[in-house]
């Protein structure tokens, strides 16, 4: 049984593959990771499999752990090309290993089609994967929530409620004003990443969602859209394949 490990900055997400079988996704805040709880929750894995966009420390640990322990253990990097998906990037050092895992959970789930990655939590990403998977490139922005506090911390005269109800129509209050603003941006953008795509002769055939905001977002998109919730699993559980 394999152990897949994606360390986010604040939290570290955890699943196991069994036979290709992926388990729920168990999360843990980062300042509660332990030799006490890799032993209690960890020990029965034969190999561990784990990505990180995090500070070094955290997978230092596991590894330590790990080898103590006599497990195999892999880290993922970026690579410029793997599993025939090529990064469009000029550096690929500088794309994140959480992007290039979801490009492989992709390129596994629909193969030979021309999909859009649109990953929404504090940053919004979008990347274009073709049909014969070549990452076209893609953009950063601000997530729809870090965009609306954005606003609350450099804006004097903006107060929001905890209401989070994001709709596309123009509104008549300062608070929907703010959070419909930020999620017609968010759509917008995706709407114009298709535009880009067509300006290549590249048609979109899916919208892959992930992320907090996956489901409202997608829903403005149609039966051409999909939400995958463990995208990055998707990529993580491809190198527990031997082939």
């Amino acid at each position: 049984m394999n152990l897949l490990i994606d360390i986010g900055n604040s939290s570290l997400k955890y699943a196991f593959d069994k036979n290709t079988q992926l388990s729920a996704i168990e999360r843990v805040s980062n300042g509660k990771l332990s030799t006490t709880f890799f032993n209690k929750y960890w020990q029965d894995v034969s190999k561990i499999i784990f990505a990180s966009v995090a500070a070094e420390s955290i997978g230092k640990e596991i590894i330590h752990w790990a080898r103590i322990n006599d497990i195999s253990i892999e880290q993922i990097f970026t690579p410029p090309e793997k599993f025939g998906i090529k990064v469009g990037y000029e550096n690929h050092h500088q794309l994140g290993v959480d992007r290039w895992l979801t490009f492989i959970g992709t390129v596994q789930l629909y193969p030979r089609q021309n999909c859009l990655i649109i990953d929404l939590g504090t940053a919004s990403t979008i990347d274009l994967i073709t049909s014969t998977g070549k990452h076209n490139g893609g953009w950063i922005f601000p997530g729809i929530e870090t965009m609306y506090q954005s606003l609350l911390t450099n804006t004097a005269n903006i107060t929001l409620t905890d209401k989070f109800n994001p709709q596309i129509h123009l509104a008549t209050n300062t608070h929907d004003n703010v959070i419909n603003g930020c999620f017609a941006a968010t759509v917008g953008a995706i709407e114009m990443a298709i535009k880009q795509a067509q300006k290549t002769n590249t048609q979109i055939d899916k919208l892959i969602f992930t992320g907090g905001h996956a489901k409202v977002v997608s829903e403005y998109f149609g039966d051409q859209s999909v939400v995958i919730d463990d995208l990055v699993f998707q990529g993580l559980a491809r190198y527990s394949k031997k082939t």
